[in-house]
């Protein structure tokens, strides 16, 4: 992971914590790198980021894409749309420091066959500096 990936992670982390209506819907601030075990539903992962080489021929620069999981026992899907929606209005355009801009927020809806878990990842790009 670079330095700028990991920037990258703590401010959206930083972001989501910080923002009154996620962390009332997660009833608490229930997000993780790595969820710990007996951890209540709903939560939200950290997933995996992919770098891409964004350098034109004058500026150098990475995109990022960091995917989210929404994690929730609810039936139905109305729980996680709602923290999706709440994550897009937190993170969409926001300046998360001076180097760091989201551009672009996607989800798409990937239950889990034979768990009690449903997975929706909430795919967060952005272009960063070098």
């Amino acid at each position: 992971m670079t330095a700028a990936s990991w920037a990258l992670q703590r401010s959206i982390y930083q972001a989501l914590v910080n923002s009154s209506e996620l962390t009332t819907l997660l009833g608490g601030d229930r997000i993780y790198s790595d969820a710990p075990p007996a951890t209540p539903f709903p939560y939200i992962t950290l997933g995996q980021t992919v770098n891409q080489d964004w350098s034109t021929g004058t500026e150098d620069g990475l995109e990022h894409s960091l995917t989210l999981h929404v994690w929730s026992r609810a039936s139905g899907s109305i729980e996680v749309h709602e923290i999706i929606q709440v994550i897009r209005m937190v993170l969409h355009n926001q300046a998360l420091s001076s180097r760091i801009i989201i551009w672009s927020i996607s989800a798409t809806s990937t239950p889990r066959r034979g768990s009690m878990r449903t997975a929706r990842p909430c795919t967060v790009s952005c272009a960063i500096a070098r």
